[in-house]
């Protein structure tokens, strides 16, 4: 029960130093999605949370739809080697959506694939920006159940010294993602459902 107060306590106080922060940032993003992608500037959807509440995560729209299909747009590269298309979601954490630590954030249809355990362990915890499976990336795409055994290890081993740990081990792993990922691409792949 404390360390679940004392990391809500931490990310409030992390967001709101973020948001200040970044602001001038978000803005900047902003400006440039209008400019180059046109409206939305962000991408809404659905995400299974914590005890399987669903919420709707934001992030910058990094796709443009071209003859009916979504590709991603030239700016949206960026966001996504940069990560910082996932800057809308410390708006996720301020409202208690999200964590900076968890599993990350799924949709149902995907959730669905896993077993019945699995997925009461992965609502056991608030998703999260960053967790286990993201600090372990090694430049190359992964299957849903190989980041599924990380989360799971993660949510079972949670602590405030993991929470701690995860977070700065992030940004050496955003370095690595930026090197790896020249597509922009999706660091996962769909295999064995």
């Amino acid at each position: 029960m404390f360390t679940t107060k004392f990391i809500r306590l931490i990310d409030i106080i992390f967001s709101i130093v973020i948001i200040i922060f970044i602001f001038p940032l978000f803005i900047l993003i902003s400006l440039l999605n209008l400019l180059f992608q046109g409206n939305p500037i962000f991408f809404i959807s659905k995400r299974v949370g914590k005890n399987g509440v669903i919420f709707n995560i934001i992030k910058f729209r990094t796709y443009v739809e071209i003859n009916n299909e979504n590709k991603i747009s030239n700016i949206g590269k960026y966001l996504r080697r940069l990560s910082l298309d996932e800057i809308p979601q410390v708006l996720n954490i301020l409202i208690g959506d999200m964590s900076f630590v968890g599993p990350r954030p799924i949709p149902l249809e995907i959730e669905n694939t896993f077993k019945n355990y699995e997925i009461q362990i992965r609502r056991s915890l608030k998703p999260g920006i960053t967790g286990l499976s993201q600090i372990n990336y090694i430049g190359e795409k992964r299957t849903w159940n190989e980041k599924l055994l990380l989360d799971i290890k993660m949510i079972n081993n949670f602590s405030i010294n993991l929470y701690f740990y995860i977070l700065f081990k992030t940004p050496m792993v955003l370095i690595r993602r930026f090197r790896y990922n020249k597509s922009g691409d999706t660091l996962w792949k769909i295999r064995g459902f």
